[in-house]
């Protein structure tokens, strides 16, 4: 059990040092000794000489941090601690002033004392920031390669302890850095939204400075869109990344190409696919190491929907990247064709781990949906659809988004197997979370084709209002360039 209190941390000494020894090295009675470690009061004086002595470290002693003998850590990291302690006792020197009697008889000697405390506790602030500066920065960047290689647990540990040094450095760049990786370590743990405050945080702090909008902070930018966006509040992502590419000062380098293309992705989801798709190959040519890799799902997206290839097509297209294979796995989801969706099923999910990156493992929610959706295609009874549903129901939903896919996939499910009046009471359910999911949310267009598809076959006349969103969804988005969706549109 780590010591937490300064009578622990005593007592853990006197694991290795008997009292009389410490009474012995620090110039104190052992009974003093012996009050100390049962919770009595400790002078200042004592705790120096355990340091000064011992070799014990002082920021280990005072706050519990770090490891307990100067023996064991840098030489920066004893200096600053030793700084702390100087600086605790000038502001212990500060505090035992009677500031009271200023009005008195002896209050210029008083002033002239404070003055000089703190002169002194100045001089030790300005003397800690430069011995914590090293440390700081070796703690950041120890941070940035930690969770460059998504070691979270490690991660954890070295944000804990920036935040710490962090306190003791005045250094706004190195700040700036610290706040990044919190962002990203948010962002890498599933906390979107903690991850898109600290993204707003390093954003809104770099365009106080007044600097112009270079590649790097156009990254930044990028950056807050992605943490935006994976909360699924599309408008304001793509309103960042317009204003950010409005700032850009004529910039045009590979950063910026990104963000382009990613708007041209993001008006793609809200309806305008035409649009998204030329913004996209403008930023081609300059993007293209970044966007294969990045949007490879995208790629195949523009083709599936659109018109111009097919699943065979996007399997041919070499290479296979998980965020492609999730993309054919959720079109064919929305097709309902069960021989195409048995050869996406077979050539996109994988349960080797070694194949993570270029298929969907089986327990990604688009896997389990898309395989709960084969087997009620293959055999369309009650038996079959409950066992699936029961197998949707288990995927992990902790985002509201994700309990409104879910609904509308159990609702798929239902309508596939043909179980025509337990399928429109799960329809209603779906509808009323719909209700509650903020304004600012968007579905995805796959699973919004799923969910208003689901209304147009099941809908009676007390669901007009969702019938008539339905039509309008499929009018626009054929419109806008989703020949897919050209059935449903005259349907609708």
């Amino acid at each position: 059990m780590p010591a937490t209190t300064l009578r622990q941390r005593l007592n853990h000494l006197a694991q290795t040092h008997s009292q009389a020894e410490l009474g012995r090295r620090t110039g104190f009675p052992p009974a003093n000794v012996h009050r100390f470690m049962k919770g009595g009061k400790v002078p200042a004086e004592f705790c120096e000489s355990l340091v000064r002595e011992l070799g014990v470290n002082p920021a280990w002693l005072l706050a519990g941090e770090g490891t307990p003998y100067l023996a064991d850590v840098t030489a920066g990291t004893q200096r600053m601690a030793s700084n702390v302690l100087e600086l605790v006792e000038a502001m212990s020197a500060v505090s035992r002033m009677r500031l009271g009697s200023l009005t008195g008889k002896h209050h210029l000697r008083v002033l002239r004392e404070l003055s000089v405390a703190l002169d002194d506790h100045e001089k030790l602030r300005r003397k800690l920031n430069e011995n914590s500066l090293p440390v700081f920065e070796k703690l950041v960047v120890d941070l940035e390669n930690v969770l460059d290689k998504r070691d979270l647990e490690r991660g954890a540990e070295l944000l804990k302890a920036a935040d710490q040094v962090a306190r003791l450095c005045d250094d706004d760049a190195l700040m700036l850095r610290l706040n990044a990786q919190h962002a990203f370590f948010a962002y890498l743990s599933g906390d979107y939204e903690n991850s898109a405050a600290w993204r707003r945080k390093v954003f809104i702090r770099q365009m106080a400075w007044g600097e112009p909008m270079d590649e790097r902070r156009i990254l930044h930018a990028q950056y807050l869109v992605m943490a935006v966006l994976a909360m699924g509040r599309v408008r304001e992502a793509l309103r960042i990344c317009n204003a950010a590419l409005a700032l850009s000062n004529g910039i045009r380098g590979r950063n910026w190409c990104v963000m382009l293309a990613t708007g041209g992705l993001m008006e793609m989801d809200l309806g305008d696919l035409q649009g998204g798709m030329a913004k996209v190959m403008r930023a081609l040519p300059e993007a293209a190491p970044v966007l294969h890799d990045l949007y490879g799902g995208y790629f195949a997206k523009m083709q599936l929907f659109s018109g111009l290839g097919d699943v065979e097509t996007c399997l041919a297209d070499k290479p296979m990247s998980s965020s492609k294979s999730l993309q054919i796995l959720r079109f064919t989801a929305w097709l309902e064709e069960v021989e195409t969706l048995k050869v996406a099923v077979r050539r996109c999910v994988s349960s080797d781990r070694k194949d993570a990156l270029t298929h969907a493992m089986p327990d990604n929610p688009v896997s389990v949906s898309a395989l709960a959706l084969l087997e009620v295609l293959k055999q369309p009874t009650r038996k079959v659809c409950t066992a699936q549903v029961k197998r949707v129901d288990g995927i992990a939903a902790i985002e509201h988004r994700t309990r409104i896919l879910k609904e509308i996939v159990k609702t798929q499910l239902l309508r596939a197997a043909r179980l025509t009046q337990p399928a429109r009471t799960q329809l209603r359910r779906t509808l009323a979370e719909i209700e509650l999911l903020s304004a600012d949310i968007s579905l995805s267009p796959d699973f919004a084709a799923i969910h208003h598809r689901n209304v147009i076959e099941l809908a009676d006349e007390s669901m007009a209002g969702a019938r008539a969103r339905a039509a309008e969804f499929f009018s626009s988005y054929f419109r806008g360039g989703y020949a897919c969706f050209k059935r449903w549109a005259e349907l609708a």
